[in-house]
């Protein structure tokens, strides 16, 4: 799986920055790396079993100093679910929130670009898709 070389980031002035990135995967421990680098050298990582899971622990590690990651998988309505994630080494997610019940909706690239405007903090994200899952069993 091809990824980008690089990741938008929001800074809490407004400005998007463009941090380099890189993702190296250890197939015989079925692990990802994901690392950030911001235009002043400063490195972030996160290792975890799929992608998805490595952008979560990067978005908890940098939200708090007000920096938001400009990538699907920071979008309101994006999620990867549990066979993107095993079989598909969560570099994909679904976008939820117009898909009918019953319909498998879109997929986009985890790491793809999403415009500021259209990502929320992670803790946004998961009491979104923790409604979204409520109205589905109703």
């Amino acid at each position: 799986m091809s990824t980008p070389d690089f990741m938008s980031v929001l800074k809490s002035d407004g400005v998007v920055e463009r941090w380099s990135m890189s993702c190296s995967t250890n197939t015989a421990a079925r692990s990802h790396e994901l690392v950030l680098t911001d235009t002043d050298g400063t490195e972030w990582h996160a290792q975890a079993s799929d992608v998805f899971e490595c952008v979560v622990q990067l978005r908890l590690q940098l939200e708090p100093l007000e920096l938001r990651l400009c990538c699907n998988a920071s979008r309101r309505d994006a999620w990867a679910s549990g066979m993107q994630r095993d079989m598909g080494s969560g570099f994909a997610v679904y976008l939820l929130a117009d898909a009918p019940v019953g319909t498998r909706p879109p997929d986009v690239p985890t790491l793809g670009y999403a415009p500021p405007d259209d990502t929320v903090s992670y803790a946004e994200q998961h009491a979104w898709h923790e409604r979204w899952l409520a109205s589905r069993s109703e």
